[in-house]
């Protein structure tokens, strides 16, 4: 079995995609399936054989660049055809319409699978090919999988109802992997600028508007503790969140570490970690939190708190710093909790997204497609 996996652009911002995507790669693979890895639009991706090397403007506003979209898809029509595929894997919305557009170009036997990341609107985007397709329906030849129940639920009433069958297969972390690679506490507290003896609450994830990370700064500084907050990463909301800070009387207790490669190694840092936010596809970060045993204080967002244990304690309403503070407070008060909680919820974690189940799930959809 062929199998080729379509990326739409290599921009960091995309790196939770870009982690399904390898994932589909590397189980298939190891399942005994061929699968070329192709990028439409940048460069540098890791683990990319093919890449098209096209402007992201190109493929996402396609009636404005109608010549360099014609061009697009003849480089993209000869990679299928060339390649005599069994299935054609996408990573979303904009590479699907791609492939719409040429879809009578490209022989019926081959399966096509359109991955849906987060909560998306086909009628919103102005993507010809799937404009269509919300009037008609997706042809028998394609599968949509979408990486969380949430995002099933989101997208099946914008579909006919021949198409609201959909697939959900939730990402994929392998926790041997990433617990072997944990540096010790005293370690990743020396490398970050925090005190390994403390309280260390945080975050790693993008600085930007959709994580919140406004409100939890807000939290912090209505609760009484000693407790040091975290940021691993970095983006667009450095500075404000650094002047809120300082507003607010928490310079010397809130740090911001910035951007780090392999920002899950220093996890062990955290006596508590914080998912804040207010939309999400597949919560990664927390995912790997879990898997570190970390005990978890989450958004009550469908994603975020689908993902924790029935009634669990630690949740918060999305956007709310007064509810956040309350709920960190009873976090706080509970610390004896910390051990026992954190190992729960590896557990939780290391079943629902192991590779072997995550692999099984999409063989078994490309063996489905064979039947």
């Amino acid at each position: 079995m062929h199998v080729l996996n379509l990326i739409s652009e290599s921009s960091p911002a995309a790196a939770s995609i870009h982690l399904v995507h390898r994932n589909i790669a590397q189980q298939l693979g190891e399942r005994g399936v061929s699968v070329d890895n192709a990028l439409v639009c940048g460069k540098g991706l890791e683990g990319v054989g093919v890449c098209l090397g096209h402007e992201f403007d190109t493929l996402r506003r396609p009636r404005k660049h109608p010549l360099r979209y014609r061009r697009l898809l003849r480089e993209l029509l000869s990679v299928v055809r060339d390649g005599n595929y069994y299935a054609v894997i996408v990573d979303g919305l904009l590479s699907a319409n791609a492939l719409l557009a040429l879809d009578d170009k490209i022989p019926q036997h081959c399966l096509r699978v359109m991955v849906v990341h987060g909560r998306v609107n086909i009628g919103k985007r102005k993507l010809p090919a799937l404009d269509k397709v919300v009037e008609r329906g997706f042809p028998d030849n394609w599968k949509i999988v979408t990486v969380s129940q949430d995002s099933a639920s989101y997208l099946a009433p914008q579909l006919i109802e021949a198409d609201s069958d959909l697939n959900v297969i939730e990402n994929c972390l392998d926790g041997r992997e990433l617990t072997s690679g944990l540096l010790p506490r005293e370690d990743a507290a020396k490398a970050l600028g925090v005190a390994a003896d403390g309280i260390v609450l945080g975050a790693i994830g993008r600085l930007s508007p959709e994580k919140d990370y406004a409100s939890v700064i807000k939290a912090f500084a209505a609760i009484d503790t000693s407790a040091q907050l975290l940021f691993i990463g970095d983006g667009k909301e450095r500075v404000a969140l650094e002047a809120l800070a300082q507003e607010l009387g928490l310079a010397s207790r809130v740090v911001f570490a910035g951007a780090i490669d392999g920002a899950s190694r220093y996890l062990k840092v955290f006596d508590g970690f914080i998912m804040s936010s207010l939309t999400e596809g597949s919560p990664v970060a927390m995912i790997e939190a879990m898997l570190a045993g970390r005990p978890v204080v989450g958004s009550d967002i469908a994603p975020v708190a689908g993902v924790l244990p029935a009634n669990y304690p630690y949740t918060f309403q999305a956007g709310n710093d007064d509810s956040l503070a309350a709920c960190l407070r009873t976090f706080l008060d509970s610390s004896s909790e910390w051990t026992s909680l954190g190992r729960e919820l590896a557990e939780l974690a290391g079943t629902r997204f192991s590779p072997e189940r995550f692999g099984d799930a999409y063989y078994g959809l490309l063996q489905r497609g064979v039947q």
